[in-house]
């Protein structure tokens, strides 16, 4: 039962995870605007920068969904 629990949990992590990756690396400027947030150079950069540690971070969940955890 914990076996399961602990995969489905991983994955979901991963696909929530990966999603706003992508969303982060391929339109930061729409976050901005969504967000209301002044846009700068800076802060895109920063934005995508955050994308790809989450993508990171969901490529490892992925990764990890089929071992034991804790």
């Amino acid at each position: 039962m914990e076996v399961k629990f602990s995969k489905s949990l991983m994955v979901a992590a991963s696909l929530v995870l990966g999603l706003i990756a992508v969303a982060l690396i391929f339109a930061s400027e729409e976050w901005t605007l969504y967000f209301g947030i002044e846009s700068t150079p800076a802060l895109s950069s920063t934005l995508q920068v955050l994308g790809a540690f989450m993508a990171a971070f969901a490529f490892m969940n992925w990764m990890s969904k089929g071992m034991t955890l804790g």
